[in-house]
């Protein structure tokens, strides 16, 4: 499905939907798929990045300008995944862990931008896989909307939602947004399981 093609069901579903502007349709379609992708993650990418030298701390939004989370990294050195672990575990292990050098084995994802690196090369080293939770495209007319096509109703849902809300009929709104949580909830458990949990140790310490 395109966003035109998302357009025209919602002008379809508004009886009266001259109120609306295709500008109106156009930004409530891109404002929910952006929230629909970055709460459910059903976006997912590979990219290949340089271990840096000396570096700790990799600020992923300026490197992957789509960036929302890590889901795994492969080192290409080792031919092994390097293993998630927190702060925590990283403090018990060594409270100097920031300045430890030698084969990057794990990451500890810091925030929604920064990731560590454990230990940190002293020398060039080589790259890794990062495969990670990416951001929604800003969708041109004709662009399709990369959400599976069983959980379309997701984001037609918002939609629903936010258009009523602007014509103040909140009643209709709070009902469509039930089932818009619903939807989201159902898209969230699928994207979970096609991204291979196997591969993500538990992270609490």
């Amino acid at each position: 499905m395109t966003r035109n093609d998302q357009e025209v069901r919602l002008r379809n579903y508004f009886e009266n939907n001259d109120y609306y502007q295709s500008n109106d349709f156009a930004w409530s379609i891109q404002d929910g798929y952006d929230e629909v992708i970055a709460f459910s993650g059903c976006i997912v990418k590979a990219a290949v990045l340089p271990f840096t030298v000396n570096l700790t701390y990799y600020d992923l939004i300026t490197l992957l300008g789509d960036y929302i989370g890590v889901i795994s990294i492969y080192n290409t050195i080792t031919n092994r995944w390097m293993l998630p672990t927190s702060e925590r575990k990283l403090d018990k292990l060594r409270p100097d862990w920031e300045t430890c050098y030698g084969t990057p084995e794990l990451f500890y994802p810091v925030n929604h931008r920064y990731l560590a690196i454990y230990r940190k090369p002293t020398a060039t080293y080589g790259n890794f896989y990062i495969y990670y939770i990416a951001a929604a495209p800003t969708l041109q007319p004709t662009d399709s909307i990369q959400i599976p096509t069983d959980y379309a109703n997701t984001l037609e849902d918002y939609c629903i939602t936010d258009l009523q809300e602007q014509a103040q009929e909140f009643t209709k709104s709070l009902a469509r947004f039930e089932s818009y949580k619903a939807n989201l909830a159902q898209l969230q458990r699928w994207a979970k399981s096609m991204r291979q949990p196997d591969r993500l140790p538990n992270l609490r310490g």
